[in-house]
């Protein structure tokens, strides 16, 4: 158990640093492959290395509240560090040992292998980044400058991560020896689609309970899988995370803890709802407190959902000018397989990403 923040430590025949004790996020093995016009944001750590997602630019406050928690779980915390719960790559590397020799699906077998490859590699990456830290940080005794021996020492170190930066590809899976070629360029349009239906101001998730929990969408990695395309990422009211590949979905409840589900066998249904029709059971996620009027049409049961919604096309009637009639709608997802359903305020994103999934399944996946 660590007690001191910082410990002494002989990094050279001739040089003692003070290294951090504290777990430091890196991003190795995470970017490297990507050949798109896609602009990838700033990298956000959730939970272990390797699995993340690239926080977007968006004007939504409680969109810049969820990453300030997802970075406020990654800086320097003492009482994690005197309890021993922060991150540690040797119990995660126990874990996942664990999970794969109970593995016996050989797809998630071979995700949970090259996992554990990369932890390994990752666990030195980090500790020598820890090192370049400290070495630093020296400068600040002599006048913000490093001794030769000293600016050696650390150029070593810098090529040692450099060269575990290069050899980490070898190990790591990489999306494209999962499916075709045409199977993977066809996915890009998958991935497109999704980036636009993500950047809604809103998501919500249906829960078990009645309430809409309010949700993000991202573009992210799991456990170190590469793509040119990145990766889609859904998330539920519970917290567990579902990405998109050309040929299944992961079900993710943590790093070590996931389901492979064959895209084959899943449904992707949308339709346009009324906006009141849900409204008293959406979290808009506010901090305030104050109180919302939520007001309900009564006609919409009185005559079904046909009054303003189409349930099979999923589009919103024309009214003519005279009704002067103005609906306010929400885009509805639902993957019945996963117990899945989503309403959003971009509902025409939404509907082009359900419709691409859907021709992308009906020529390649069946």
């Amino acid at each position: 158990m660590n007690i001191l923040p910082k410990r002494p430590l002989r990094v050279a025949d001739r040089l003692w640093v003070l290294m951090s004790n504290y777990y430091m996020p890196t991003t190795f093995g995470i970017r490297g492959r990507y050949t798109t016009t896609y602009r990838s944001g700033t990298y956000v750590e959730t939970g272990t290395p390797g699995t993340g997602f690239y926080a977007r630019t968006t004007s939504s406050h409680q969109y810049s509240y969820y990453l300030k928690r997802q970075n406020r779980n990654l800086a320097p915390n003492y009482l994690r560090l005197l309890t021993g719960t922060q991150f540690s790559f040797s119990h995660e590397i126990a874990r996942a040992t664990v999970a794969l020799r109970m593995s016996d699906d050989p797809v998630r077998a071979q995700i949970l292998e090259s996992y554990i490859n990369v932890l390994n590699m990752a666990k030195e990456v980090e500790r020598c980044e820890r090192i370049i830290r400290a070495i630093k940080d020296k400068s600040h005794f002599h006048r913000h400058h490093l001794t030769k021996y000293q600016t050696s020492v650390l150029t070593s170190y810098k090529s040692r991560v450099a060269s575990l930066a290069h050899d980490v590809r070898q190990v790591q899976l990489y999306v494209p020896n999962f499916c075709s070629k045409e199977e993977y360029e066809a996915f890009r349009d998958v991935t497109v689609a999704f980036s636009h239906a993500a950047g809604s101001h809103r998501i919500w998730s249906a829960g078990n309970y009645g309430m809409f929990k309010l949700v993000f969408f991202d573009m992210g990695i799991f456990n170190y899988i590469q793509s040119d395309y990145m990766t889609p990422v859904m998330r539920d009211e519970a917290g567990v995370s579902y990405y998109l590949f050309p040929r299944f979905v992961i079900r993710a409840r943590r790093a070590t803890d996931f389901d492979i589900v064959p895209l084959s066998g899943l449904t992707f249904t949308y339709r346009e709802v009324p906006y009141d029709k849900v409204s008293s059971m959406l979290d808009h996620g506010t901090t305030r407190r104050h109180h919302r009027h939520h007001s309900v049409h009564a006609d919409y049961d009185s005559f079904g959902s046909g009054l303003f919604v189409d349930d099979q096309g999923g589009a919103v009637h024309e009214l003519s000018a005279e009704e002067n009639v103005h609906v306010r709608i929400l885009g509805e997802l639902t993957i019945p397989e996963l117990n899945l359903r989503f309403y959003t305020q971009g509902h025409a994103e939404m509907r082009k990403f359900v419709e691409t999934v859907s021709e992308y399944k009906k020529a390649h996946v069946g």
